[in-house]
């Protein structure tokens, strides 16, 4: 995640308090914790847990203000194919213990991970 997340570009500007991979990492926790609103996400960003989780030094990793401004301006391609390869990632573990040695492996589409 880390990878993916330090690839990403917003049109906020270069002179920013709050990195874009910070952004990009602060909301991929909403769906991996179920959390139902940028609300959710803006309390557990003023924890000492999500600071330990995102490496921030700030008292507050950033606020739901700043996650909505980043969005805005957040280039779409870098997310997308970090999307198509976790999903790439993803079908390998799942199909990998299942398939047998006679069975032909299915093609796969050529995704530059």
């Amino acid at each position: 995640m880390h990878h993916w997340a330090s690839i990403q570009r917003d049109g906020r500007g270069p002179a920013v308090e709050i990195p874009t991979s910070t952004i990009v990492r602060a909301l991929a926790v909403q769906p991996a914790t179920g959390y139902r609103s940028l609300l959710n996400v803006d309390e557990w960003l003023r924890t000492k847990q999500a600071r330990e989780a995102l490496g921030s030094t700030r008292p507050m990793v950033a606020s739901d203000t700043t996650l909505l401004r980043s969005m805005e301006t957040l280039e779409t391609d870098g997310i997308r194919m970090a999307l198509r390869c976790a999903a790439m990632e993803a079908r390998n573990v799942e199909t990998e213990p299942t398939r047998r040695a006679s069975a032909p492996a299915r093609q796969r589409q050529t995704v530059s991970c």
